[in-house]
């Protein structure tokens, strides 16, 4: 999957209605420019969407339907839920579900790229689309913590 996509919805006999909707493309436009799929994707995708709910006056408590994806604790499924909570709605659900801090703020991907820099071919092949949009994969933890401060404003 290239992207992640959340919503807000509320069932109606005559047809679900979308309340808020957030795409992880929307991101780009506040400045990030790295993978729309990733874990801190995910994250800031569920924040955006959050931001958007509580702008439109959405409150109250929210119920999580997966629909038909696996539940897999530490998923960017549950990434960007914790994106949602963190930015103040209300979804009931159990900490131990959650991706580690590291995994959402892209950490692990800063880690790794730092580790594979010396192997300038494999380095490059790893990130060739991060290194494309001219983001460096070592840097993508202080990017999230940007886009992060942007978006809970």
């Amino acid at each position: 999957k290239k992207n992640i996509w959340a919503q807000i919805i509320n069932f109606e006999t005559k047809g679900d209605q979308v309340l808020a909707a957030a795409h992880s493309r929307e991101l780009v436009k506040i400045g990030w420019n790295y993978g729309k799929s990733n874990m801190p994707a995910a994250y800031l995708t569920g924040m955006l969407l959050a931001k958007k709910a509580k702008n439109k006056k959405i409150v109250g408590d929210l119920i999580l339907d997966i629909g038909m994806n696996k539940s897999i604790s530490g998923s960017k499924l549950y990434g960007c839920l914790k994106g949602i909570i963190d930015n103040g709605l209300n979804v009931k659900h159990s900490d131990n579900i959650f991706p580690s801090d590291d995994r959402i703020s892209g950490k692990h991907i800063s880690d790794y790229a730092n580790k594979i820099k010396e192997d300038k071919e494999n380095y490059n092949r790893q990130f060739s689309k991060n290194l494309k949009e001219k983001a460096l994969p070592e840097k993508i933890s202080e990017q999230f913590e940007k886009i992060k401060k942007s978006i809970a404003k």
